[in-house]
């Protein structure tokens, strides 16, 4: 697998998940992990950049952001693909 076929992965994985409910239950599992990690990169990177920082504040706008983006927008998705 190369680097490129990473979005063609993605696709035929959301493109087989919705057929039966235990694929679809992992799926979404796994989209929390992915997007709440990739949430967690980005706001950490962002954070110290922007602020000068030697480490990010996890505060309420983290929490806020991470249930946003990791748990309700997977929800949604999903919500609308069933």
């Amino acid at each position: 697998m190369d680097i490129v076929d990473i979005p063609n992965q993605v696709g035929r994985s959301l493109k087989y998940s919705v057929r039966s409910r235990s694929s679809f239950l992992v799926s979404l599992i796994s989209a929390f992990l992915v997007l709440g990690i990739a949430y967690d990169v980005v706001y950490g990177f962002f954070y110290t950049r922007i602020l000068n920082a030697k480490d990010p504040f996890y505060g309420p706008l983290f929490w806020i952001g991470l249930l946003v983006i990791a748990v309700l927008l997977p929800l949604l998705f999903g919500s609308l693909s069933v």
